[in-house]
């Protein structure tokens, strides 16, 4: 049996890192003083997280190769791969909730996968999106697509509106639909979910229905971890 030997971190450093110094050389420059001030400031936390990020990433990659599930060798010559990976990563230093860093290290691995089959644009489009979002943006769209998980909730509604939906689930949000009034605005203007207002009483039936487009599932299976064959 060929002694197969599988990519280390420093091989998974090699091939996405090289590809993303141009990130942090990108930042402006406005004189040595403001440097030194940003280094103190920023530097040590900025590369604590490009550090836990291809961490992260790397076992995620190692493990999939001793699945057999993808090539690491293949993947590194990948330029679509390599793309996503510039971009997820740019993101990624941008933002410490677990919530986007999540979505985004599952884009990157469901792209290694060609996971949901769509093309470059879209998944760069995709990428921009999980930058943009706040994690409620996330969070509503997880849970429209499948609220019926959360009618235990709602033992004695028989109709009411999506917002107390909302509300009864994320109890964060109670009493503050300006907010995710706003955010479901966004995700309707963007086609991922289909329904235009929160506020419109509806059935029992009705408001557990699933609201996510064709679309809003597309985004929803990109950023999700793929679960196993």
């Amino acid at each position: 049996m060929e002694n197969k030997s599988y990519p280390t971190k420093k091989d998974i450093d090699d091939t996405l890192v090289d590809s993303c110094k141009v990130i942090v050389s990108g930042i402006p420059i406005f004189g040595s003083p403001v440097i030194e001030l940003m280094n103190m400031l920023v530097t040590p936390k900025l590369q604590e997280r490009r550090d836990n990020w291809f961490i992260e990433l790397g076992e995620r990659v190692i493990k999939l190769e001793k699945e057999g599930k993808i090539d690491y060798k293949e993947l590194s010559k990948n330029d679509v791969f390599i793309d996503i990976s510039i971009k997820a990563t740019e993101v990624a230093l941008k933002t410490h909730q677990k919530e986007k860093l999540d979505a985004l290290r599952n884009a990157l691995i469901n792209s290694s996968l060609n996971y949901p089959n769509i093309d470059i644009s879209m998944k760069q489009i995709f990428i921009n999106y999980i930058d943009v979002f706040t994690i409620w943006h996330l969070k509503l769209l997880k849970l429209f697509n499948n609220p019926t998980e959360y009618k235990y909730l709602f033992p004695n509604i028989y109709s009411d509106s999506l917002g107390s939906i909302i509300e009864g689930v994320f109890p964060d949000l109670k009493g503050k639909s300006d907010i995710y009034r706003t955010i479901w605005k966004d995700l309707y203007s963007k086609d991922l979910i289909s329904t235009e207002s929160v506020s419109s009483s509806m059935t029992k039936d009705g408001l557990f229905q699933r609201r996510l487009t064709n679309l809003g599932l597309n985004f929803l299976e990109f950023i999700e971890e793929k679960s196993n064959d």
